[in-house]
């Protein structure tokens, strides 16, 4: 029998902000209605390592992970009643509470808004750009 991939479908990244009240309500960000995507990066602290026995030699290249960083990007046609909330939120700079899931996996973790690009074309749906960038620790746990 065959052994097909269990697909993770696009909209099932979903990406969550979260209000700031208390108890924090989390919501899908209706701008995110297209392409999403969550970038893991670490940074490297690289060292080359001499062959002290032959300093001609061809040196050993090490590396140690010194920081973590992530992003989420997304985009999507502009819902008019979500333009308000992010001009707003470009302009205070705020880290808000973000949550993002992938498959079977909860990330969490305070983001900036880096990013916000509305465009479009004459009668054409206008669309929009947004990218958030890690502000603080990040936890992943089992999705409920």
């Amino acid at each position: 029998m065959a052994n097909y991939v269990d697909k993770l479908v696009g909209h099932e990244v979903e990406v969550r902000i979260g209000d700031g009240g208390q108890p924090e309500v989390f919501a899908h960000s209706l701008l995110i209605n297209a392409a999403r995507s969550v970038d893991f990066s670490v940074s490297t602290e690289d060292t080359e390592l001499p062959d002290l026995d032959d300093l001609s030699a061809l040196s050993q290249m090490t590396r140690e992970a010194k920081s973590t960083d992530v992003s989420i990007s997304g985009s999507g046609i502009v819902h008019k009643a979500s333009v308000g909330e992010y001009l707003e939120w470009t302009q205070t700079g705020e880290a808000k509470n973000v949550e993002v899931r992938l498959a079977t996996k909860l990330m969490t973790g305070r983001f900036i808004l880096s990013q916000f690009k509305v465009g479009g074309d004459l009668k054409a749906a206008t669309e929009c750009e947004i990218t958030l960038v890690q502000a603080g620790a990040i936890s992943v746990v089992d999705a409920a």
